[in-house]
This record gives C-alpha cells, sequence and structure tokens, in this order.
C-alpha cells in the first residue's frame, strides 16, 4: 500500500529527480560498450544491507571512488566494505547529489541544502549551506536537482530556483532565486549544453535569459504534457523525452518526433530519468520496467528489469562509476550492473533450465544441449530486445532429457540424446536413430558409417538413410566407458584416443570388418602421466592432447609413453587443467585450476589472458563452443557465459585503497578513533597524501593501533587482496590477505608508516597508500630525562667527592689530636721513670750495706756447719734405713694412688661423655623439630609447584591434537609422546587447509617448563602461519616460523639462541590411490616404509634450526615433494628416542632405530608402537630418560 501510494505521488506530482548528462571522468580508457546480448552481472543491495530506508534518488561519487547514495533516511555512503549513513540536521530525505570538479559534493534534500566535507579526523560529514541564503529565502521544499553550470549552481525546488556563484566563499548575499508565476509551480529542470531549462506547470518549458525564464519557442507544446529528460543529441539539438508522447528533437525553434515505435513501451514503461553516457548511450529508468539502454540512433540496447535480476521494476537513479559499472537506485535496492564487461549470462532468467552441455550456432540460431532438453534462440541481431518474451530461448518440442551433444551432417543439425540420435529441422525435431546408449560423441567414418559413443559403450552405425539409421555393432570390449562426449578423438594416424573420468585413459584402432584392434589402457605410472583421475582428450591444432590434474600431455609414439605437450608451458604450477577448446583463429579458450583463461595465437606462440573471465574464478566449465564473430560462449556452473570479442576491455586501470579508520587502544581497553579516510586541512582542503603537518605524535602509553582498510573497486569487491607493512616494524611486505584489518600492539617508540596496497580480480595492484605517525618515548627514555640523568649523576659524584673530603678533614683532626695526647702521655712517663731511676740507685747503696752483713754472718755459719756434719754421719746412717722403708711404702701407696686415679680419670670420662651426649641429644632434638618444620615448608613449596607444573601439563596437553581430530585427518596412527619431565619441550602438531593436511613433530630448546613454555611459542606461530595467513608449503611455512620465533624472543637484540628442530610435512591426496607428500625439516629428517616394503628411506632436512641468532641472514630451507602409495608409513620424530642412553652409557642411536621400523614395517601400527615402547623400555632401564621423546607414524 505504501509503494503505491508514493507511485500515484510520483505521477500526479510529478516530483522527479533528473540529470541531464552524465559527465564522468571515466578512469577506465577503454572504449565504453555496452553488450546487447545476454544479461549483465548484477549485484542487489538491499535496506538489510545499507541499513536504511528503501528509497534511492539520486547517486554520485567522490574522487576517491567511494559510492554515495541520496536515501529517505539521509545519505549512504559505500566504500566496497562498508556503508555508513549521514544524516542531515533535520534528518530529512536527499533528493539530489552532484560533484563537482574539485570533488566536493553537493546536496540537495528538504528543506535543506550544503555539501559533504572531512571533518577534523577525515569522516565525510554534512555542511549547511542555508546560511547563504537570506532567512525568508529558507523555507523551501525538496530540492529535486542540482546542476554545475560554467560560473553558476542551480539548485531546484517545486517552488523556485536557486542560482549560486561558484565561489561559494563570497556567495552570501549573492543568491539568486526565481520563482515561478503566482499559484504555479514548477515541475521540472535541466542543464544542457550549459544552458538552464525548466518546466513550469501551465507554461511550457522555459529557458534562463539573464536572472528571467522565458517560453522557448513552441514551448507551449508542454504546458500539459510533462518532461523527464532533456539530454544533448547530435549537431547541438536536445532529445526530449516525454511520459506520453514519446520522444522529440528539439532544434531550437521546432520540436519534431522521433522513434515513434519506441512510444508504446516507453509509455508503459513510464519514464522517470534518464542519462547520456559517454556520448554513446542513452540511459532510461522506468518506474514499471527497470532501466533501458539505447544508442543514439535509437536502438534497444539493453532491458534489465525484475524478471532478469532486479529487486525491483522502479528506478529512479542511473549512474556510471569510474570502472564502467552502472549504478541503480531503486524501490528497496542499491543494484550494480556491470555493463562494461565484455562478458554476460544467458541462464534461466532468459529461460535456460538444466546444466549446460554443447553449444552449437546454427542457421542464425543458437542452439543449447542441457540436462532437461534442447533449447534455442534466434541469434541473428533482430530479436526486439524490449519485448523479452521474444527474446528468451525456447524449449524444443519432443527434446525432453539429457541432451549431449551437437554435430552437422551433410550441413544438417543433429543431437546426440539419452535416447538416441535427433535430427533438428526448423523448429521439428526427430528421431534419427532411438537406442538407450546416450548418444554422447561422434566420428564420421568412411563407407556411410558413424562410430558413436555413450554412456554404455561404442557402438558403429549405418547412415545411408540419413534419416534412419541402423546399428552394425557393438564392440563388447568398451563396455560403460564413454562418460563425456567430448572425450573420444581421433588422431592423424587413425588412432582412436577415449578416456574414462574415473579408469583412465585408452585407444584403439579399427582394422578389417570394423573390428576392434589394439585395444590398449595406459597405466599412469608406466606411461608417463600424473593420474588415472580426471583424463580428458580434446583435439587442438590438429592433434590430440590430454587435459590431466597436472598439466597437458601428448603421446609421444617413438618413446611410447605421455610427455608434456607444448601448450603445457602455458599452465602456471601443473595445474590442473579441465577444459580446452581452439576457435577459428587458432586461439585456445581454457579452464585452469579456477581460472578461464584465453590463449591467444601470436605466430608458433600463445599468449594467456586471465582478464577477461576473472569474475568467474572458481566456476566450472561443462563446454565451449566459438563462433566465427569473434564472440565465445561457454556452458558453465553459473550458466552460459557469452563474450564479445568487440568489447575488448583494458583492464590494467588504476584504482585507489584507503585507511577506513585508524584507532588506538588506550590503556582503559577502549578503542578511540584518531583517522577516517580522508587527509584534510582545518581549512577544509583535501590531499591525496598525508602532509607532514597532518603526522600525529602520540604518547608512548597510546602504542596499540587498529587500521581498518578498504577499497572502492566494486567488479568482485569480495575478491579484493591486501599487502601491507609497517615500516620501521616489519620487515618486509605481508602476504596477500582478505582480512580488511590489521592491529599491532606494544610498539617501541619511534616514527612509523603504514603501507597499504590492494590487489583486485584482475590482478591489477594499487598504488600504494601510506599513513605515517610518532609515538615518542616514556618520560625515562626522552632526551630531558637522559639530560636529568646525567644532572643528578654528576650531582651524586660531586657529593661523594664532598662527603670523603670531610670524612678525609675530620680523620686528619682526630689524628692531630691522638698525637697531641700521646705526646703528653710520653712526658709525664719519663718524668715517672727519672723517679724511678733516683729511687733505684739509693737501693742499690743500701743492699750493697746488707751484702758486707751477711759476709760476716757466712764465716759464722760456716763453722756451725763443720760441727753439724759429723752429727749428720749418724743420722744419715740412720736415714737410710727410713728412706728405704719409706721409699717401698711410697711404692705401694704409688700404686693404689695411680689405680685410683686411672678410675677416677675413667669415671670422669664417662661422665664428661654422658654430660657430651645429654647436650648433643638436645641439640639433635631441637635441629629435629627444625628440620621438621623445613621440610613441612619444603613440601608445601614442592606441592605447590608440582601443581603449577601439573596445570602447565594439562595447558600443554589441551594445545596437542585430540585423538578424534587425529583419527579425522590422518586416520591410522600411532603417537608416543614421553615428556622428560611433566611438561615437554616437544609437542606435535596438526591442521589442515581445503585438502591438505600438515602434521609436524617439533623439538624446542630445553625440556620441563623452559621447554613447554617454547613448546606454547611454537604452536601458537604455527597456527598463525596456516590458519591466518594460509600459508601451507612446508619450506615457506619454516622460514616464516624461523623469522616469527626471532621476533617473538627479540633475538636480534638479544643474545638469545632458543629455538627448536622440527619435521614437517604437507599430505595431498592425488587420486584414490596416491598421497602426495611435501617435507621440509629444521635438522630433522623424515622416515617412511613404502606399501608392502621392508625398506626404510631417510629423507633428511636442511642443517639449519628455527631461531637462535647464529644466522646473519634468514636461513632458506627447501622442500621435497613425492608421491606414496595410500598404506605408506610415515616417521616423523624428535632426537629424544635416538640420544636416549642406557646404563652404559651408549645411545640408542639411528641405525637401531631404522634396523628396527624395518623389523616392523609389516606389522599393524599398534603393534610397531608396542615393539617400539618395549624396546625403549629395555634399552632405558635403570637410567633416567635423557630428554623429551616424540614419535609419530602415520599410514597414509
Amino acid at each position: 500500500m505504501r509503494s503505491y501510494l508514493i507511485y500515484i505521488f510520483i505521477c500526479l506530482c510529478g516530483t522527479h529527480l533528473s540529470v541531464v548528462g552524465q559527465n564522468n571522468a571515466i578512469r577506465n580508457t577503454s572504449e565504453f560498450l555496452i553488450k546487447n546480448k545476454g544479461i549483465p552481472f548484477i549485484k542487489n543491495f538491499t535496506p538489510k544491507d545499507y541499513k536504511a530506508s528503501n528509497q534511492n534518488w539520486a547517486i554520485t561519487q567522490d574522487n576517491r571512488g567511494v559510492m554515495y547514495f541520496g536515501n529517505n533516511n539521509g545519505i549512504l555512503e559505500f566504500d566496497g566494505s562498508n556503508w555508513r549513513l549521514i544524516e542531515l540536521p533535520n534528518k530529512s530525505v536527499v533528493r539530489a547529489l552532484t560533484k563537482d570538479d574539485q570533488g566536493r559534493i553537493y546536496v540537495g534534500a528538504l528543506s535543506e541544502i550544503g555539501y559533504l566535507a572531512p571533518d577534523s579526523l577525515g569522516k565525510m560529514e554534512y555542511k549547511s549551506l542555508l546560511p547563504l541564503l537570506p532567512k525568508n529565502e529558507r523555507n523551501f521544499n525538496d530540492m529535486w536537482n542540482i546542476y554545475l553550470g560554467s560560473d553558476a549552481i542551480y539548485m531546484i525546488s517545486f517552488t523556485g530556483v536557486y542560482i549560486f556563484p561558484k565561489d561559494l566563499k563570497n556567495a552570501k548575499g549573492k543568491v539568486k532565486v526565481i520563482r515561478p508565476s503566482k499559484g504555479k509551480q514548477f515541475h521540472r529542470a535541466y542543464l544542457v549544453n550549459d544552458q538552464f531549462y525548466a518546466r513550469e506547470w501551465d507554461k511550457g518549458l522555459l529557458k534562463l535569459k539573464g536572472d528571467k525564464l522565458e517560453l522557448v519557442p513552441d514551448g507551449e507544446k508542454f504546458t500539459k504534457e510533462r518532461i523527464y529528460s532533456l539530454l544533448p543529441f547530435a549537431d547541438n539539438k536536445i532529445l526530449v523525452a516525454t511520459r506520453t508522447e514519446g520522444f522529440y528533437i528539439y532544434d531550437g525553434q521546432t520540436f519534431t518526433p522521433w522513434r515513434t515505435d519506441l512510444t508504446p513501451f516507453f509509455n508503459k514503461a513510464e519514464i522517470y530519468n534518464a542519462s547520456f553516457l559517454h556520448n554513446k548511450y542513452y540511459v532510461f529508468t522506468t518506474l514499471n520496467s527497470g532501466v533501458v539502454v539505447l544508442d543514439t540512433a535509437g536502438n534497444p540496447v539493453q532491458l534489465v528489469d525484475q524478471p532478469k535480476g532486479l529487486i525491483s521494476n522502479s528506478v529512479y537513479y542511473a549512474y556510471l562509476d569510474y570502472n564502467q559499472n552502472l549504478w541503480l537506485g531503486c524501490e528497496n535496492a542499491i543494484s550494480m550492473l556491470q555493463i562494461g564487461l565484455p562478458i554476460s549470462v544467458f541462464d534461466q532468467r532468459m529461460g535456460v533450465e538444466g546444466g549446460t552441455n554443447d553449444i552449437h550456432f546454427y542457421n542464425d540460431r543458437l542452439y543449447v544441449a542441457t540436462n532437461q532438453g534442447l533449447y534455442f534462440k534466434n541469434w541473428d541481431g533482430k530479436s526486439d530486445i524490449l519485448q523479452p518474451a521474444s527474446n528468451r530461448f525456447q524449449l524444443m518440442t519432443n527434446s525432453s532429457g539429457q541432451t549431449w551433444s551437437f554435430f552437422e551432417l551433410d550441413g544438417k543439425l543433429r543431437a546426440g540424446h539419452f535416447d538416441g540420435v535427433l535430427g533438428i529441422h526448423n523448429q521439428r525435431i526427430r528421431k534419427v536413430y532411438q537406442g538407450q546408449n546416450h548418444a554422447m560423441s561422434f566420428v564420421r567414418m568412411p563407407d556411410e558409417k558413424m562410430l558413436v559413443a555413450g554412456a554404455e559403450g561404442l557402438e558403429m552405425y549405418n547412415i545411408k538413410n540419413r534419416e534412419q539409421w541402423t546399428k552394425i555393432k557393438t564392440y563388447p570390449q568398451y563396455p560403460n566407458t564413454f562418460d563425456q562426449y567430448h572425450y573420444l578423438q581421433q588422431d592423424q594416424s587413425g588412432t582412436f584416443w577415449s578416456s574414462h573420468e574415473n579408469a583412465g585413459i585408452f585407444s584403439f584402432r579399427l582394422g578389417k570388418n570394423d573390428s576392434l584392434n589394439k585395444l590398449t589402457k595406459y597405466n599412469a605410472k608406466k606411461y608417463g602421466l600424473p593420474s588415472n583421475l580426471n583424463n580428458r582428450i580434446f583435439k587442438i591444432a590438429g592433434r590430440v592432447v590430454f587435459a590431466t590434474e597436472k598439466g597437458i600431455y601428448s603421446f609421444n609414439k617413438a618413446k611410447n609413453k605421455f610427455v608434456k605437450d607444448t601448450l603445457d608451458r602455458y599452465v602456471p604450477n601443473g595445474e590442473r587443467v579441465f577444459f580446452l577448446a581452439e576457435d577459428h583463429q587458432g586461439n585456445v579458450w581454457c579452464q585452469i585450476g579456477d581460472k578461464i583463461a584465453v590463449l591467444k595465437k601470436s605466430g608458433e606462440k600463445y599468449v594467456p589472458n586471465y582478464n577477461h573471465f576473472a569474475p568467474l574464478k572458481g566456476a566450472n566449465v561443462y563446454c565451449i563452443s566459438t563462433l566465427k564473430s569473434g564472440e565465445v560462449l561457454m556452458g558453465t556452473s553459473e550458466g552460459i557465459i557469452h563474450y564479445s570479442g568487440d568489447l575488448d576491455r583494458n583492464y590494467n586501470v588504476s584504482f585507489s585503497t584507503f585507511l577506513q579508520k585508524v584507532e588506538l587502544e588506550n590503556s582503559e581497553g577502549r578503542d578511540s578513533l584518531i583517522f577516517a579516510g580522508i587527509f584534510s586541512s582545518k581549512q577544509g582542503q583535501t590531499f591525496d597524501k598525508q602532509p607532514k603537518n597532518l603526522v600525529k605524535v602520540f604518547p608512548f602509553k597510546f602504542n596499540n593501533f587498529r587500521f581498518a582498510f578498504s577499497t572502492p573497486y566494486y567488479t568482485q569487491s569480495e575478491t579484493i587482496q591486501y599487502s601491507y607493512y609497517l615500516e620501521n616494524f616489519d620487515q618486509k611486505w605481508s602476504t596477500w590477505v582478505n582480512h580488511k584489518e590489521k592491529e599491532y600492539t606494544n610498539l617501541p617508540e619511534g616514527t612509523y608508516t603504514f603501507h597499504l596496497k590492494a590487489r583486485n580480480v584482475y590482478g591489477i595492484e594499487s598504488p600504494a597508500m601510506s599513513y605515517s605517525f610518532i609515538i615518542t618515548p616514556p618520560w625515562y627514555r626522552t632526551v630531558w630525562a637522559y639530560i636529568g640523568f646525567c644532572l643528578m649523576a654528576l650531582l651524586l659524584l660531586w657529593g661523594v667527592i664532598w662527603l670523603n673530603t670531610r670524612r678525609l678533614r675530620q680523620q686528619k683532626d682526630f689524628l692531630e689530636l691522638k698525637v697531641e695526647e700521646r705526646t703528653t702521655e710520653i712526658s709525664n712517663k719519663n718524668k715517672i721513670l727519672e723517679e724511678q731511676k733516683e729511687e733505684i740507685i739509693s737501693k742499690n747503696e743500701a743492699l750493697e750495706y746488707q751484702k758486707e752483713e751477711i759476709t760476716a754472718k757466712n764465716v759464722e755459719l760456716e763453722t756451725q756447719k763443720e760441727e753439724m756434719m759429723a752429727q749428720a754421719e749418724v743420722l744419715k746412717s740412720v736415714n737410710r734405713e727410713l728412706t728405704q722403708q719409706k721409699d717401698e711404702i711410697e711404692r705401694q701407696r704409688d700404686e693404689i694412688e695411680l689405680q685410683r686415679d686411672s678410675i677416677q680419670h675413667q669415671k670422669n670420662e664417662i661422665e664428661l661423655q654422658k654430660n657430651e651426649i645429654e647436650e648433643k641429644k638436645d641439640e639433635i632434638e631441637k635441629q629435629h623439630s627444625v628440620l621438621e618444620k623445613t621440610n613441612q615448608i619444603i613440601h608445601r613449596k614442592n606441592q605447590d609447584i608440582t601443581a603449577s607444573i601439573r596445570y602447565a601439563q594439562t595447558i600443554q596437553q589441551a594445545i596437542l591434537p585430540f585423538e578424534e581430530r587425529i583419527k579425522q585427518l590422518l586416520g591410522n596412527h600411532f603417537v608416543i609422546y614421553r615428556p622428560k619431565d611433566i611438561v615437554s619441550g616437544d609437542f606435535y602438531w596438526l591442521d589442515n587447509l581445503d585438502d591438505k593436511v600438515l602434521v609436524a613433530a617439533v623439538d624446542c630448546t630445553g625440556h620441563g617448563v623452559p621447554g613447554a613454555f617454547m613448546s606454547m611459542i611454537g604452536y601458537t606461530l604455527l597456527n598463525e602461519i596456516v590458519s591466518d595467513r594460509r600459508i601451507v608449503q612446508p619450506a615457506q611455512v619454516l622460514e616464516e616460523l624461523h623469522a616469527l620465533t626471532r621476533l617473538a624472543l627479540r633475538q636480534e637484540s638479544q643474545a638469545n639462541s632458543d629455538g627448536m628442530d622440527l619435521c614437517l610435512c604437507m599430505l595431498e591426496p592425488l587420486d584414490e590411490q596416491q598421497v602426495q607428500v611435501t617435507f621440509a625439516g629444521a635438522k630433522r629428517p623424515l622416515y617412511y616404509t613404502p606399501k608392502n616394503s621392508h625398506q626404510i628411506i631417510e629423507i633428511k632436512g636442511n642443517r639449519h634450526s628455527i631461531g637462535g641468532g647464529k644466522y646473519s641472514d634468514a636461513p632458506k630451507f627447501t622442500q621435497q615433494a613425492f608421491a606414496v602409495e595410500k598404506g605408506s608409513v610415515l616417521y616423523l620424530t624428535t632426537d629424544g628416542l635416538i640420544d636416549q642412553n642406557n646404563q652404559e652409557r651408549k645411545k640408542f642411536g639411528t641405525a637401531r632405530f631404522q634396523q628396527l621400523l624395518k623389523e616392523c614395517a609389516s606389522l599393524p601400527l599398534n603393534v610397531q608402537e608396542e615393539k617400539l615402547i618395549n624396546a625403549l623400555d629395555q634399552h632405558q632401564t635403570g637410567t633416567e630418560q635423557r630428554d623429551d621423546i616424540t614419535v609419530l607414524a602415520i599410514e597414509v
């Protein structure tokens, strides 16, 4: 109901937006041509995508390439990735958008006029021009049109024409306002050839002269008839498009009807808007029939409406962007039509149903064989594009069912059908023969015979009666061989070649009586083919070639094997080739990998071109048909693709990329926007590159940055890839990625420049853009801080010297005082000694006197002595007897005393030892108590440490691949994983990307906790390289791992030699029997056992470790790729098992390990695991484990 009311409002009131002539500066310099066959590729954006109202009234594009849309809710901004709504102050609908030569975008809305300009952060915002108008002129309704003249800007509403001077800075008071006649309103206004026109209701078409609008000659013709566009025409004339009277040509005097045959269609379609594109095409948007393109002669070129893919038939505006995409402002959508491409599509929208098997041009008609039947369409260029019913494919009567291929016999068209062969005569079908062989491929034989290959085998038919074939022979040697019609070809020697998707390649010859001779099946391994799977046969330049999973081959009869064909040089990286077809000029059209290409014939060589079909990357090609006109049609998973050679386009077109926003994370964890995409000064001037005065400086605490980027290139925008690097931090450009954000955290102080470039679907790179910023050092690393530190050091040195000098002075004063005290003390002592000397002399004199007296006494005593001597002799005799008795008694007493003393001594010794024991007992008890407490503390600490390590073990085990995931990706396997301590420096790792599986056994520096930390770093970096950066080639993975490890451990600036050794394999299935193994090693080899073999093959890795500081240049790793049969076993190990010693300090050793693998080669993996464990345990008995041990075995 709402849409219906809007429609009535538009039709009755005529409130329409108009763009007269669109003069976009088309950056694509190739000639602009619009295809008239097929449907252009369409991309629709709904209100759910852009999150605004359903109606879109105006479109323009800024100098960067960013798109802007006038919407009921405001202005929509789209940069290829992100939508943003810019609201006006009064939140009104935006009806008009126009860009001037300087890139400024003007805006017309309800009671608002203004323009867009970047704010201080570079975000585009609305700036009002109302202050330039007198207050009494600011009350107007919708501003429907804005035109840029040579010397003025024209803005039009129903109630007035506002004419602004080009210099808006000095426009205040200079704005002219022209009003319609009293009681009337303007309907529409136009600017053609720099002349302003307006239509006024009930008056007609007016022309601006000076400051007045005057009726043009014959202008009253349009007093009631509504005009919806004035467009430039030849010879300075004007094309007038009306609502109900069709088209007129105006020469300045009269209006002459033009192409009246178009009037019925456009009266029903109801023109709403028009544009003149590139001086070649008129584009009309309509309310009921979508968008219509006419050439300058009025011939319909293209019609795109709701049945062909638009969301709505109501289209209000059309705009051609810099890269020849036509944008439509519609009801309920914004649509983008890629009308500048040389390719378009026919699908169910054009009447074709089912997968396409073959396409053939015959008698001005295009025939299509599909799984639903046989379709045809007139291809004479006379179809009326404006009559969709007559321009669609039609299903031929009696053709339902799988139709495989076309061929011509005596100038008449035939088709292979699931029910036989069909003869096609005009629009009638007749069965030439009926059978159940699903006739797919046909080879004309001599003697009126036809060899037919079908789903059930090979048959020979007699075709003498062209309208009724008869079967001659069935070849039982060829049952169920053909599953595609293309794959039966006859070479110049008469040998037939055929292939089956799953059974390989065959050849045969026909002998007498059409007997089958020399039937040969070619085994891929024996005859030089990459595989028995997915081989297809084509004829190029008169020779039979074979498209395989790894390039293009031909058969060398002299060598009796398949060899690389000369065409293979044009197949990059040995990719799979799906399809080949040669056109009339010798060019080869093909699908290689996920891309469609043409090899343009140039003398004896070819020049590859992938650009024409780059938007179809990933589509599957089922058939290719080339026409003499240079047109090519391809049956694909996206429909029938039509290529026009005369619309060749220059794809090497420059485009821009820019930062959508730059944010930094502050210390509270909140993001702050610091840049929003446009470099601009405070005066509003914008710059393509960042000026030096706009380089921002941030304090050290703001060192976490997030860059979000986008590219306004809209052709297959989802395939845009980006590469970037941060100058003075990153060492090189990143690999190409699809994500649109990059974060940097904990940046050190310095000057940085973020460089960014983009690559589009055609492989063209944009010019690099850059954004610079500065992070200042923390206060303690600034120049002033260093100066302060130096001053403080000098002050401290001065203080130390001063204190030391003061201490020496005090010490000197103290010593002088001591010397003085000692001198006084010695003087006093000398006096005392003098006194003592005099006293001694006096005493010596007294002693001399006493000596004389003693001498006299001695004479007297000598006399008495002689008397006593006589008495003594008597006493001596008595004394001798007494002495003898006494000596005996004393001897006996001494013996008793000696025994007593010995006993007492022993007693004392015992008592002493007893006391010492008692003392030691007390001391031991005290020590025991202390030891008991210490043991308790140590026990608790051990428990805490063990618990922490156990938790670390849980974390480490959590990062190891789960058993279910290993089984899912690797199948039959075993893992021997024995950490030396609770946690391990070894780990094994597993990941997959598409059909590739990567597996590694890694030995990090150290074991226990240090080794575990290294293992978690290695595990994280491997995940980042493979999962985030999508790098899968093992050698490249190791090189990235080496660089990231050195970066993570800061080994460029620190003496740190930690790192890791590892064995890395990539497993990729080749076919049902073989798997390709690609191996690269860092000081670790790979062992493997071929299926049903006891041979152990060792493949050595490079002699470089990952990480460490001993390599001045980044080491280069090499990889080796080889195919193994399924059932072969790979062994990935660290050096723990081989280096384990026994009690005699003898290692387990590589030779013993390989011998053990040989002995176990024929055993199941679980038995091999048990034998390895038993051998290790037996060798290790009584010996501590020396290192972490990891062994990973995989049966491919």
